[in-house]
């Protein structure tokens, strides 16, 4: 019996699969089992599978029923005493299994271990982002629920027998199924976070977090799984329930954005205004979108990012949102924040001279940004001949 089942399900990505089994095999840990899980795809999964001779592969097929029943139908066949789950279009680095093991190993009262990743486009190339982020156990499933999930699929191994006792994932969810596992894992069982990045997830231009109306109705019924009913007035929720359901409002004003579909970006803003303000007004949001242009993956990257664009869009959002109720006082701190988050950008490409009229339109424009600290901090910054290059970071 091999210590860990590898699931990997595949949907027509036949040419992706060897790279991601490519990968399982170049493992340092080499007690595993890898389950190729066909869900009926109509290209040639099955001879690709059939290339891979190594007696530690399995192929399976089933009929097109979804990623969370291909994940299902693998964990149900699998016998190892951990399971982890790879996508056909990821792969792991070498010490993906060694590492994850190990960190188990030493934490015999937790049930799960999660490390990060690093995006790559469609060929393979790796991008300049990575997600890596570790939270106490304890604090785990409320950072999870209330702050949003982070954490990549195959980048967490589970021991079998907590995926037996809390259930499968849920087939009737066509996206977000993992965080729905991650939050019923997680009520019962501790997490562990590996402070290493070990994942290259695969950024193809087609992923299913590209939907934004999919993702939405997907999110809205985890937070009605674990956070009850949203039939009620908004207004008589909990402060935790508008916190969690931000989430679908902050994807959505970022994503249609990204789309040029302004006006759905601007109904999403305005939920934001009105039920989180602190956050409509944070200037994070705002740095966000005016990177929106750029993939998943870049987003925040100084190279790549397009002025032209980040201005257009940052401008077509205010000007749907000067025909909303939003009072002209809030709006014009709407117009510095967007001015700040472009002076960063300019600044992050050694664009001085236009960083320093956009911070001082941003002053003009608001001025309670003189008591801010980090106002003063990239003022001083942009003074000619004054201070060293420092990147604000990535949205």
């Amino acid at each position: 019996m091999s210590r860990v089942s590898v699931i990997i399900p595949c949907y027509n990505h036949a040419h992706y699969l060897p790279d991601a089994v490519n990968s399982v095999l170049a493992q340092t840990f080499t007690d595993w089992e890898a389950l190729i899980v066909d869900d009926g795809s109509t290209d040639n999964t099955c001879e690709v599978a059939a290339q891979f001779t190594d007696p530690r592969i399995r192929y399976i097929y089933q009929e097109n029923r979804g990623l969370s029943a291909a994940r299902n139908t693998g964990i149900r066949a699998a016998k190892g005493e951990f399971i982890a789950l790879l996508d056909a279009d990821d792969v792991w680095e070498p010490t993906f299994l060694e590492v994850m093991i190990t960190a188990l190993q030493a934490e015999p009262t937790a049930s799960a271990a999660y490390c990060g990743f690093r995006y790559m486009n469609a060929a393979g190339k790796l991008l300049k982002q990575s997600v890596l982020k570790a939270v106490p156990s304890e604090q785990f499933h409320d950072e999870l629920l209330y702050q949003g999930s982070w954490l990549n699929p195959c980048s967490v191994i589970v021991r079998a027998f907590a995926y037996r006792e809390i259930g499968p994932f849920d087939e009737t969810l066509h996206a977000c199924e993992d965080s729905d596992m991650w939050l019923r894992l997680s009520e019962k069982h501790r997490f562990i976070g590996v402070p290493q990045v070990l994942v290259r997830y695969r950024r193809a231009g087609n992923n299913m977090s590209d939907d934004v109306e999919r993702m939405s109705r997907a999110k809205i019924r985890v937070f009605e799984k674990h956070l009850g009913a949203l039939d009620t007035p908004i207004e008589m929720w909990p402060v935790n329930k508008r916190l969690a359901i931000r989430q679908v409002y902050s994807m959505q004003v970022q994503e249609y954005l990204a789309q040029q579909d302004v006006s759905a970006s601007a109904k999403a803003f305005l939920w934001l205004y009105q039920y989180q303000p602190e956050f409509a007004f944070s200037l994070d949001l705002w740095y966000s979108l005016a990177c929106v242009h750029q993939l998943k993956g870049t987003r925040g990257d100084f190279d790549t990012w397009q002025p032209a664009r980040g201005r257009a869009d940052l401008k077509d959002l205010l000007n749907e949102l000067h025909n909303s109720t939003i009072p002209r006082r809030h709006l014009q701190r709407l117009h510095s924040l967007a001015h700040f988050a472009l002076s960063l950008l300019h600044y992050g490409q050694r664009n001085l001279t236009t960083a320093r009229r956009q911070f001082l339109m941003a002053i003009f424009t608001w001025p309670g940004w003189l008591f801010q600290a980090r106002a003063w901090t990239l003022g001083i910054r942009l003074i000619p001949g004054r201070g060293v290059f420092r990147r604000y970071g990535k949205s």
